[in-house]
């Protein structure tokens, strides 16, 4: 960890200096009592613990160079976004290397990013005499910084050398969790994005039933603005009753099963309007649920409409097979008691019933084009005389207590129109 690594410089400071001072004290103190080998002895101890360190090739730090990594470091700490870390992290190098330009690349975690510090960073920053270091937290790689040569023209020394390694240990760990946190603040503003364009309701309930969060979707929805439901008991905001009136809130809310509830039709109240809301619930591990609404209010009247329109059509349908349906049976029965102009008349009673229910399904056929090609037609010259009194006729047979009467002019001619469509409106009158 960078911890580790700033300790250690530090350390390693501290330790030559307080062997030096020991000595000192060790020696004046044997000066002082007359023991001048005791002295001797001490001297030769402190020097060759100097030589033993000097030749383990390690260079100590001065307290000048670890003010100033420790600087850069906080500097690092303090920036709010990976550019200008990186900006702050090349600039630091420069003026600890005596570099002429700097490169920094920060990666592993979203999109790369590339900040270059000094009037020549893309000439020589990777050339001859440049150096590089590779940035890492804890093994996990998180980019690199190269700089130049250094803007003297001198060769970089073992301890320009100490001095970039401990730097880039030393900012790793800031580097990498600056990282992970704008990716994490990145992410959150989709969330928050996607939560507040969504045309659907959404809101959340923590564990002691208070809405946590409340979109702007589902103030149109409800009626109930944010302000207004943000943390009062959900039953207060949204009080939904199923298809058959039974209330789905409070006791028997279904986000308080603990279980996932997908796509249940739910009703709610706004004002004297009723609105059909599909809604999903789903559990969160503190305890609480988040629920997402469907305003399908208008999809729930079309359902309805279609389910009344095809019951009037069974009907329709049923109408001219229960004619046909009882002279079929007549027939069956009766078929010798019956005169030839008996059954002439079934026949074309059976005839007409037959072309009606013709009739009926082509101008279901007809309903289904109205969606996609338009409504199709048939003009033709057509006896409208004719016409009336045939669906006259037909209403008389249905319903006898019904009295109807029709009066039709002498100038009454042959029509132009569509003969389905033409009887379809008389039907409907």
């Amino acid at each position: 960890m960078a911890t580790f690594k700033i300790d250690r410089d530090r350390r390693d400071a501290l330790v030559l200096r307080a062997t030096a001072v020991f000595a000192g004290i060790a020696a004046l103190l044997s000066v002082v009592g007359g023991s001048y080998l005791t002295a001797l002895l001490t001297g030769m101890v402190t020097a060759s613990l100097w030589l033993l360190i000097r030749r383990s090739g390690r260079i100590i730090l001065t307290d000048s160079e670890l003010d100033r990594l420790r600087e850069a470091e906080l500097s690092l700490a303090s920036a709010t976004a990976p550019h200008e870390a990186a900006r702050e992290l090349a600039q630091h190098a420069i003026e600890l290397l005596g570099a002429r330009s700097a490169v920094v690349l920060i990666e592993g975690i979203g999109d790369t990013v590339r900040v270059s510090a000094g009037p020549t960073a893309t000439e020589d920053v990777y050339g001859s005499g440049s150096r590089m270091r590779l940035l890492d937290d804890d093994g996990v790689p998180c980019g690199s910084i190269a700089v130049s040569v250094r803007s003297d023209g001198r060769p970089y020394t073992p301890r320009h050398e100490r001095i970039l390694d401990s730097l880039a240990e030393r900012v790793s760990t800031t580097l990498h969790q600056l990282s992970l946190l704008t990716d994490v603040q990145a992410e959150r503003k989709k969330l928050a994005d996607l939560f507040g364009s969504s045309s659907d309701g959404i809101f959340s309930v923590g564990s002691d039933l208070r809405v946590k969060s409340w979109n702007p979707a589902m103030e149109r929805i409800t009626g109930v603005s944010e302000f207004a439901a943000m943390e009062k008991h959900v039953s207060e905001s949204f009080r939904p009753t199923d298809s058959d009136g039974v209330a789905r809130h409070g006791s028997t809310d279904p986000g308080r099963s603990g279980a996932m509830v997908e796509s249940i039709m739910l009703s709610i109240d706004v004002g004297d309007e009723q609105r059909w809301l599909t809604c999903s619930y789903a559990p969160l591990s503190d305890g609480g649920y988040v629920v997402i609404a469907r305003d399908d209010t208008e999809r729930k009247k079309l359902q309805d409409d279609k389910d009344g329109w095809i019951a009037q059509v069974s009907h329709e349908l049923r109408t001219p097979l229960t004619p046909i349906k009882g002279f079929i049976h007549t027939l069956m029965r009766r078929d010798a008691q019956l005169s030839t102009d008996d059954r002439q008349k079934i026949y074309d009673i059976m005839l007409r019933e037959e072309q009606r229910l013709e009739g009926l399904v082509n101008s279901l056929l007809r309903s289904t084009q109205l969606d996609t090609d338009g409504l199709v037609t048939d003009i033709a010259p057509v006896d409208w005389a004719a016409v009336v009194t045939e669906q006259v006729e037909l209403f008389r047979r249905q319903d006898p207590s019904r009295t109807i009467e029709v009066t039709i002019g002498g100038d009454v001619r042959q029509a132009t129109t569509d003969v389905d469509v033409a009887t379809g409106v008389l039907t409907n009158l």
